[in-house]
């Protein structure tokens, strides 16, 4: 992370949680899940790895939503990251309770569903973020769905039985996937970080507006 760029150290490190947090719930998950146990130790285990899951979707995200808000009044700004922080704690409580492939990864809609249209806000001239960064923050959730999905279906070995065990199947996929998605997001959150931390990166808003006021006090001048 661009440390000495950047203000808020505290939305580095959520973006530094929420990159290594599923990582370290799939490993636990997949290196106890062969042991033979009851079948509620194997639930304890993939609510790990959901848990990891969640605090990548959350807290990891947190940059990308506060830079998108950045520019716009500061009681809007609030009320959209606690709907942000409402929305992933509703996921939380779903995502402990799933029980299928799918439910598992619906509840993360809303989540999802907000930081979609905090992309598009972020293509008007209200929103805020690095301009320059805006593919990645495309790409961070399209890959992520794109793997989740992939995952879910279990494409392609339910094409080719037996063929695919050991690699290239859907799980494998999947990772990969999120490998790219998380990769993604560090240059979306680094960027964005930095971003809020220049002075002035809201002034393109005040453009319009102080041009404005130039163009009334020439008028009066010549009327006067």
């Amino acid at each position: 992370m661009p440390w000495t760029q950047i203000d808020s150290h505290f939305l580095a490190w959520c973006h530094i949680a929420g990159s290594v947090a599923p990582w370290i719930g799939s490993f636990i998950y997949h290196l106890f899940m062969n042991i033979k146990k009851p079948p509620s130790f194997y639930q304890r285990l993939l609510q790990l790895d959901m848990l990891g899951i969640w605090v990548s979707q959350s807290f990891g995200a947190l940059p990308m939503v506060c830079a998108s808000v950045y520019c716009l009044p500061r009681v809007l700004q609030w009320l959209i990251i606690s709907c942000y922080c409402i929305f992933a704690i509703v996921g939380l409580f779903k995502a402990m309770s799933a029980s299928s492939p799918w439910n598992r990864r619906l509840c993360f809609a809303l989540p999802f569903l907000m930081r979609n249209l905090l992309c598009v806000l972020r293509l008007t001239k209200y929103g805020g973020g690095d301009p320059s960064c805006i593919t990645y923050v495309i790409l961070q959730d399209l890959l992520s769905v794109v793997g989740g999905a992939i995952g879910a279906v279990n494409i392609p070995e339910k094409w080719f039985p037996g063929c695919l065990d050991l690699y290239l199947n859907s799980h494998n996929i999947m990772h990969v996937l999120v490998v790219l998605a998380v990769y993604c997001m560090y240059h979306s959150a680094s960027s964005d970080l930095v971003w809020m931390s220049s002075q002035g990166s809201c002034n393109r808003l005040l453009i319009p507006s102080i041009k404005s006021i130039s163009d009334q006090e020439s008028f009066e001048h010549d009327l006067l």
